[in-house]
């Protein structure tokens, strides 16, 4: 009854106008209150255009079975919305809509991971990286290629102190996607907890190559520097990872305190070297 109208409206979603896209589904939805095409795009537009909380009502105004064989799509749309407003366990009730639905659809385990992993709640947080890990599993079954999958498994074992199964991650994640510059990072941060420093200050060089101004490569390379006494070159990339981000935990604190350090082996040495011969 409305496909002309339905046709411009996703044209105009096409070309990414989305505030006219929007105008054409509305005129629809005035017409025919129950178009629940017209009402998912809608939904979808207002999610576009960051309006969560509006998509999420309109997503609940949609009857999303009603859509047939897209109704997995309109799930995993609301989903989002609902990951969005701060939602995590509607959002993972829609997903497992999805699996239900369509076990193999595509990002559906990867998103119910990635929700898992940022719940927090510290009376279920063994279970949670638990249920997140499964995720990523099921989603890697789907996906082997998947870099991001075993990245994010990596951080969830590397939680759960389970350092040797977490570099395993890392390195599958690098080896698909050989600029991967968080899994170095992390990797990095994994060999520094194993004490082989050689290899992690590789890994922070090998992001910090990928891009000179990786904060987390320059911060956690000056702390294994740090250790190894080498306490100019840890002051130095301290420094520079402080001009790129404010994120630095303990700056002005670690900052003294290296500088205290200096301060203490100039000392040392000029003792040493002003010391009167027998």
């Amino acid at each position: 009854m409305f496909d002309d109208l339905i046709e411009k409206g996703m044209k105009l979603y096409s070309k990414g106008k989305l505030d006219d896209a929007l105008r054409c589904f509305d005129a629809i939805i005035e017409k025919d209150p129950d178009s629940e095409w017209a009402k998912i795009r809608k939904a979808n537009i207002l999610k576009d255009l960051g309006r969560f909380n509006e998509a999420v009502t309109w997503y609940n105004k949609t009857d999303i079975m009603k859509l047939g064989r897209a109704a997995a799509w309109g799930y995993f749309q609301k989903s989002y919305a609902y990951y969005m407003v701060g939602n995590p366990d509607k959002s993972i009730a829609c997903l497992d809509v999805v699996l239900d639905l369509d076990p193999h659809y595509k990002a559906a385990w990867f998103n119910k991971g990635v929700t898992l992993s940022t719940c927090f709640d510290i009376t279920r947080a063994e279970e949670l990286r638990t249920d997140a890990i499964h995720c990523y599993d099921k989603e890697l079954e789907v996906n082997p290629e998947n870099a991001d999958a075993l990245y994010n498994k990596g951080l969830l074992l590397s939680d759960m102190q389970m350092l040797s199964e977490a570099l395993e991650c890392y390195n599958d994640a690098i080896q698909i996607r050989p600029k991967f510059e968080s899994a170095y990072v992390d990797k990095g941060n994994m060999l520094d907890s194993m004490g082989k420093y050689k290899e992690a200050i590789a890994c922070y060089d090998k992001a910090l190559e990928l891009d000179p101004n990786n904060w987390r490569a320059l911060y956690n390379k000056s702390k294994v520097l740090y250790f190894q006494d080498r306490v100019s070159e840890s002051l130095e990339l301290l420094k520079k990872s402080a001009t790129i981000s404010s994120e630095i935990p303990d700056f002005d604190k670690i900052k003294s305190m290296l500088e205290e350090r200096l301060e203490f082996n100039k000392s040392i040495h000029k003792t040493v070297v002003d010391k009167p011969e027998n």
